[in-house]
């Protein structure tokens, strides 16, 4: 499940394992899924005791708003970990472009010289016209 602070005052939201993203209020320890709102467990539902739990681990920000403090080094230390992740992919992103540009080239040059060579045998088919008002291509298959 996972879990967000919405607003300060303890109103959380918990998207579930279905995907449906219901919201917990933490302080009144409510919940909007149909668990809660059918039956009202003991305990709150299993959103409302996620939350309490991912407060008391410190993963979500406390519902004041403060950041937990566990929070604060381990974002420094995600954040560098990330910006030598997002580095490499660039790289690698950069790499594959680069590949593409020049097969795309190359596929460019390949077609450019088979328009050329087309447009040759245009050219002498239309100067043999020229030169024959008879000729035709057909004349020539059934000589084969």
């Amino acid at each position: 499940m996972d879990v967000a602070l919405l607003k300060q005052g303890g109103i959380y939201s918990v998207t579930g394992e279905s995907g449906e993203t219901y919201t917990v209020d933490l302080i009144d320890e409510t919940c909007t899924c149909p668990d809660y709102q059918d039956r009202d467990p003991e305990g709150g539902c299993k959103h409302v005791r996620r939350v309490a739990i991912e407060v008391e681990e410190e993963t979500v920000p406390r519902p004041d708003g403060k950041l937990p403090s566990s929070a604060l080094t381990t974002s420094i230390q995600e954040d560098d970990d990330n910006d030598v992740r997002e580095d490499a992919d660039y790289q690698q992103a950069e790499a594959a472009i680069i590949d593409a540009i020049q097969d795309r080239e190359e596929e460019i040059a390949r077609l450019q010289s088979e328009i050329e060579a087309l447009e040759f045998v245009t050219d002498t088919l239309e100067a043999i016209r020229k030169l024959d008002e008879d000729f035709s291509l057909d004349a020539i298959r059934d000589q084969r």
